[in-house]
């Protein structure tokens, strides 16, 4: 349960915003994590639900979390429209969107469930944004880029394109029902944090300095999980698309390439620099001593375990991965990848790697 709780942290900042109720259980069933909108809805304290049984709160005794995982490991994600309880008895239809939580081995480890007591946006925005639509359709047939619509006050997306099934495998209507909680998901927990921090820092520039900055899109790269479990490189570029009468941000359109085939070349390069370093070092990339004598290169002197773990980062492997590898402690990982890092003054893995490739090793 703490392995799950841990691995959706860096996601917990937005669930908590969105007015999606938002609930989290491990693979028994046992509820981890709820958002205020769904402790709201069934009128609970999160003291309350935290390690109950998810089959507590179905009007439906006949409810079986087990048939729940067998059909999720069939399909991922189901839609269903159930009767639940609020703390009162109350009994009240809602929409749930079942998704199956995989972690970095793509191994099932929880479900992430999505609350919706109303599908679609709000009845005073429908009309005018339903005019909206066609011209979306019209830009997405006339680009291979994925394009998203979200409306950032009631949190919710209003639109995705079809190109997000040539990219990550997900039908474009599942992004639609799920909302933020399935694309936070799909994103690699070490992107999630970044990604959040970079959304907000824009947002607040949009709404504090109106019309100001708004021809400056928020830009971020991240990875998404495939259907198939496989990472895919993704550039997102979001810009305002409207705003409020009292000059808020209301829409916004996010424009989204596949960048995975440009990464790859990227890491084609650098593995070819990183294994030169490798060799003038006298090291194998796998299996080592430990050796504590630092080599120097290029003004740099690193030690054969840094210059190991900036090998498989540049491979993409996240520091858990890391640790697995090389039989070490995540600890220990996290400390060659600081000392790493402030050797080469970078502030994070991807600065690190540049850094190797401007060294202008052949």
């Amino acid at each position: 349960m703490q392995a799950l709780l841990a691995y959706i942290q860096p996601g917990i900042a937005l669930y908590d915003l969105s007015k999606d109720g938002i609930m989290v259980t491990a693979l028994d069933g046992k509820i981890v994590y709820t958002n205020p909108a769904i402790r709201e809805l069934f009128g609970y304290e999160e003291d309350e639900v935290k390690g109950v049984n998810c089959a507590n709160l179905r009007h439906d005794k006949n409810f079986r979390f087990t048939n729940l995982l067998e059909e999720l490991s069939q399909q991922e994600n189901i839609i269903r429209v159930i009767q639940c309880f609020g703390k009162n008895n109350r009994p009240f239809n809602v929409t749930v969107n079942y998704t199956m939580l995989h972690n970095l081995n793509n191994d099932p480890m929880g479900v992430l469930f999505t609350f919706k007591e109303k599908i679609g946006l709000p009845a005073e925005r429908m009309e005018h944004f339903h005019h909206q639509v066609n011209l979306l359709k019209a830009l997405s047939n006339l680009s291979e880029e994925l394009i998203t619509v979200t409306d950032v006050q009631a949190r919710t997306t209003l639109y995705v394109s079809e190109a997000l099934e040539k990219i990550i495998g997900w039908d474009n209507q599942d992004f639609v029902e799920n909302g933020w909680a399935l694309g936070i998901s799909l994103t690699h927990p070490e992107d999630v944090k970044p990604l959040i921090e970079s959304f907000l820092y824009g947002m607040n520039l949009w709404n504090t300095q109106p019309f100001i900055h708004d021809h400056q899109p928020i830009i971020y790269e991240y990875r998404w999980r495939h259907r198939n479990g496989s990472w895919r490189w993704v550039k997102s570029e979001t810009y305002v698309l409207e705003r409020d009468a009292n000059d808020r941000v209301l829409y916004t359109i996010i424009f989204s390439t596949d960048i995975t085939e440009e990464k790859n070349n990227e890491h084609h390069l650098t593995d070819k620099i990183l294994d030169q370093l490798l060799r003038q070092n006298h090291i194998v990339p796998s299996n080592i001593a430990e050796d504590n004598h630092e080599s120097s290169s290029f003004g740099i002197s690193l030690s054969p375990r840094e210059i190991e773990v900036l090998h498989y980062l540049r491979q993409g492997h996240a520091a858990k991965e890391i640790a697995v590898i090389l039989g070490l402690r995540l600890n220990t990982i996290n400390s060659y990848k600081k000392s790493l890092f402030k050797k080469l003054d970078a502030r994070n893995a991807a600065d690190a790697i540049r850094i190797a490739a401007n060294m202008g090793l052949e």
